[in-house]
């Protein structure tokens, strides 16, 4: 008879730590505070671009800081072709590009210089269009191919 007891003492044991531990346990919520930002993603470009001998590839977004907190964009890219496998990635203003386009020299919010791949991370604290370069304009002779995956990303 004790082994019997024991045996239902020991298959009973679980079941009491089991409903204690329950009944004890504090409550975990997992609902998301709404103190705390929803991040939003727009992507800027996903894939393989060519780029011809003295050509840029421009791709334009708008930044309003007004819904958009905490702007940035991010990503990475990757060149290839002619001697150097390298492009020129900038981020600049619509001023700026402005500029740009007729050959003066002007600060970005991000340039490369001439690399074979690269992570972006570039934070943008003002409201307005924004231009994200892909520059082959350094090559005379050869085309580039690009592989990129940008987002622009803020949040609510």
């Amino acid at each position: 008879m004790k082994t019997i007891k024991i045996i239902t003492f020991a298959l009973a044991l679980p079941l009491v730590l089991l409903s204690v531990g329950c009944t004890g346990a504090p409550s975990v919520s997992t609902e998301i505070s709404s103190s705390v930002p929803a991040p939003d993603t727009r992507n800027l470009i996903n894939g393989v671009i060519t780029i011809g001998a003295g050509e840029y590839y421009d791709i334009k977004f708008e930044v309003d800081t007004g819904t958009m907190h905490n702007a940035g964009v991010t990503g990475a890219f990757k060149a290839s072709g002619g001697s150097g496998n390298d492009i020129e990635v900038s981020i600049l203003n619509d001023a700026v590009f402005g500029k740009w386009i007729t050959g003066h020299n002007e600060p970005t919010l991000y340039y490369s210089g001439k690399l074979t791949s690269s992570n972006i991370s570039v934070a943008i604290s003002d409201s307005g269009n924004y231009h994200l370069i892909f520059d082959n304009s350094f090559s005379l002779i050869t085309s580039k191919e690009v592989t990129a995956k940008v987002d622009l990303v803020w949040s609510k």
